[in-house]
């Protein structure tokens, strides 16, 4: 398996953002992790801005620009563990809920 993790820039990220139709992710980070079933799996968590609506992260608002990241990371990665894709705001991350 693979130690390293794929990298996505700014710039990179910033060419996904006509993808999403509402709006768009201002960070991601990727983590190795072990999924359900014990597998070797990355994570990806996308985060918004903290005033992103609900309505506005709805699969048909986000889906394309999920996919096509989700699929550059999985071919940086050589297509050996499964990408796994959060949506987050930032605050949800920062453990303010």
């Amino acid at each position: 398996m693979p130690q390293t993790l794929p990298q996505v820039s700014e710039k990179e990220l910033d060419a996904f953002k006509s993808l999403f139709k509402k709006r768009y992710p201002t960070s991601l980070s990727v983590e190795s992790i072990l999924d359900s079933d014990g597998d070797e799996a990355l994570e990806v968590t996308l985060t918004f801005a903290d005033n992103v609506k609900d309505e506005d992260l709805r699969w048909t608002n986000v889906s394309e620009g999920l996919e096509a990241i989700r699929q550059m990371i999985w071919e940086r990665d050589g297509g050996s563990r499964y990408v796994h894709m959060r949506l987050r705001r930032k605050k949800e991350l920062s453990g303010e809920l």
